[in-house]
């Protein structure tokens, strides 16, 4: 008891609450940690650092950059799905200053839209907003119909980018005018993807369908046919010093795994900047894992670094059986 009531003091000296005195003893018998990424390795606090709009790939987010590059109509639609389609908002406070409220990721959207000059509270006026879908983990996109001044209603959504470029058919191009969807504007934006996942950003996709006058609140919104607006890369910053502290397990066997529902490539960089994926690491999906045998889970998991939307419960039953053994 006495050895236990020491182990808790130096834990609450390491800012660590220890409930149960019985907890030390089993943290001292950890050989696997399994974390999570967003705002547990990373700092939770997002910000847009690149896009694609009409086929163009934007690095610099200057304001002037962007709206000169892309047509005055396409700028006015990129803010209408920002601050229509979004869970958060946008207040004035004392003094005029203004605060963005939401989940990191609609603050960091709603932050790159005031940056290209827009107005939440004139463009939330401009139009009446009919129905509202949020954000559904299992589904992975939102979306919104809006009633515009000349009667017409229009459906915005944004999500998981593979899942919103799958609904579209239609793409903006570099004079802002609607074209086919072909083969080559495909490629290029499944390329765009993942060449923001591999930089460790998390991507959106933006796009917006026409709908006329058939709006009913009973019926869900349609998912197909919409015309791709663009793809958003934001990016979540690792904490200082996890790369420090994953070593530091390292070096006292303990293996440091992370388990995250965000995309692959965006979780395999994200790994690496921390030192959690090693070369001779693997990193794998659930639905993978799950299909595997249990002679190829004996194979994999002691190299198995990374699972994205893995089976948890799984994992820790053969992680258990594994240090049995």
């Amino acid at each position: 008891t006495l050895s236990l009531a020491f182990a808790m003091k130096k834990m609450m000296n390491d800012k660590a609450l220890v409930r149960h005195l019985a907890a030390c003893e089993t943290m001292g018998s950890a050989t696997t940690i399994c974390s999570d990424k967003t705002g547990t390795l990373t700092t939770n606090h997002m910000t847009v650092v690149k896009t694609c709009i009409c086929g163009t790939v934007f690095s610099s987010l200057e304001p002037s950059n962007i709206c000169s590059g892309i047509p005055d109509s396409v700028v006015r639609i990129l803010l209408q799905s920002i601050f229509f389609n979004t869970g958060g908002d946008v207040v004035k406070c004392e003094g005029g200053k203004i605060e963005i409220l939401g989940t990191p990721t609609e603050t960091a959207l709603l932050e790159f839209g005031l940056s290209l000059g827009g107005d939440f509270q004139a463009e939330r006026q401009a139009s009446k907003l009919v129905k509202v879908e949020p954000f559904n983990s299992v589904k992975k996109r939102m979306g919104v119909v809006l009633e515009l001044q000349e009667g017409d209603f229009r459906a915005h959504c944004k999500g998981a980018s593979e899942i919103i470029l799958a609904a579209c058919d239609k793409v903006l191009n570099k004079e802002g005018e609607i074209v086919p969807l072909d083969e080559a504007s495909i490629s290029h934006l499944k390329d765009t993807i993942e060449q923001f996942a591999s930089e460790a950003l998390r991507t959106l996709c933006l796009a917006y369908k026409e709908i006329g006058s058939e709006v009913s609140a009973e019926n869900p919104i349609p998912f197909e046919g919409y015309t791709c607006i663009g793809i958003i890369g934001i990016k979540d910053p690792v904490r200082p010093g996890v790369k420090e502290s994953v070593a530091t397990c390292r070096s006292a066997g303990i293996t440091v795994r992370m388990v995250t529902g965000d995309n692959i490539n965006t979780a395999k960089a994200i790994a690496r900047e921390c030192g959690i994926l090693t070369d001779e690491g693997i990193a794998i999906e659930g639905p993978d894992f799950r299909l595997k045998s249990e002679e190829e889970l004996q194979e994999i998991i002691p190299k198995l670094q990374v699972l994205f939307c893995c089976n948890l419960v799984l994992l820790f039953r053969h992680l258990i059986l594994m240090q049995s053994r």
